[in-house]
């Protein structure tokens, strides 16, 4: 049996809804012909084929994927990762006070080469890593940046003088933070 019915027109297509991206960038690709040598050419009028190039980009929409639930496996990784973490953390307070403290926050220069040098052996460098970005990118350190003319060493010593772009760099982070603070609330 022969199907007589007409393709449905690009327009058609590119209706939001109707069809996925990987549909429609099929339909575009057997709408476009190629020469004998591969290289796609558009047909008609390039002004029009311009246009139709740029449809699938102007009317797709994201499509939200439902998140799946967490496993018990899954959760016991992430707590303890979580656990390493802090165990970490504690462990560089408790090496360097005058640097890691949440409670009297200063501005880090401390390369994290350096550091994972130090707790070679006792801790992963990625652990390391974890918890040196925990501390570094808190809110308190980044109000510690905007607050401070310099930044410190482990010893909590002077280290280098915060640079402008450093602080909006930190004011940009801020009002991330701020921005994830008031979305939670709403919810």
């Amino acid at each position: 049996m022969i199907d007589n019915r007409k393709p449905p027109t690009l327009k058609k297509l590119l209706s939001p809804g109707t069809l996925t991206k990987n549909e429609i960038q099929k339909a575009l690709k057997e709408k476009v012909p190629t020469n004998n040598t591969g290289i796609k050419q558009p047909s008609g009028n390039s002004a029009k084929a311009k246009v139709d190039s740029q449809l699938p980009v102007q009317t797709l929409k994201k499509e939200k994927q439902e998140k799946e639930p967490i496993t018990e496996n899954e959760l016991i990784q992430i707590r303890a990762k979580h656990e390493a973490i802090d165990k970490a953390f504690a462990l560089l307070h408790e090496r360097f006070p005058n640097a890691f403290n949440f409670d009297v926050c200063k501005p880090l220069h401390v390369p994290l080469i350096y550091l994972q040098e130090l707790f070679k052996g006792e801790l992963s460098k990625t652990v390391v890593r974890r918890a040196y970005k925990k501390y570094v990118r808190h809110e308190a350190h980044q109000r510690a940046i905007l607050t401070h003319s310099h930044r410190y060493n482990l010893a909590g010593f002077i280290a280098e003088e915060i640079t402008t772009k450093d602080r909006e760099l930190a004011q940009e982070r801020l009002n991330r933070i701020e921005k994830r603070k008031a979305k939670q609330e709403n919810m």
